[in-house]
């Protein structure tokens, strides 16, 4: 897979997805975020994943496409949230935490706040690309590939 030197405009970059379109978010969710499905009261909701270092489905959060919204737009709470379980292989522009520092291959898992962080308890992405975000201030996006 070739990196392109200009930041993608999309979550999905790649690979085999099954797309889910019909669950609300429960709280904000931006798009890149790994997500948790829950039931609230027998109705499923997603949240970003919010255990850290745990096993997890690879669920990440799409850009609301059906809206013309881009990758910086947030679903509000109750809004249905376009979400990819991402296949083998699959990749995705995801969200790391301000203070992380990853190197390409590094195995990723749940940060415990829908980002990730380097790990090799319960890897469920690897990293395609370095990214030093150790200064912040805020997340940045790394591209990454379900394992």
């Amino acid at each position: 897979m070739s990196i392109t030197k200009q930041n993608p405009r999309t979550i999905h970059l790649g690979g085999r997805i099954v797309e889910v379109n019909d669950v609300a978010a429960s709280v904000a969710i931006t798009p890149g975020m790994l997500l948790l499905r829950l039931s609230s009261s027998g109705t499923p909701k997603y949240k970003p994943h919010d255990s850290a270092s745990i096993e997890a489905v690879p669920v990440v959060a799409l850009n609301p496409s059906m809206l013309n919204k881009g990758i910086d737009d947030q679903y509000a709470i109750g809004d249905l949230v376009e979400a990819a379980v991402g296949e083998k292989g699959a990749t995705f522009y995801m969200l790391i935490p301000s203070g992380a520092n990853i190197a390409a291959g590094a195995m990723l898992e749940s940060n415990g706040d829908g980002k990730l962080k380097a790990g090799t308890t319960h890897p469920i992405f690897s990293a395609l690309e370095d990214v030093n975000n150790s200064a912040g201030p805020g997340d940045a996006r790394i591209r990454v590939e379900v394992k």
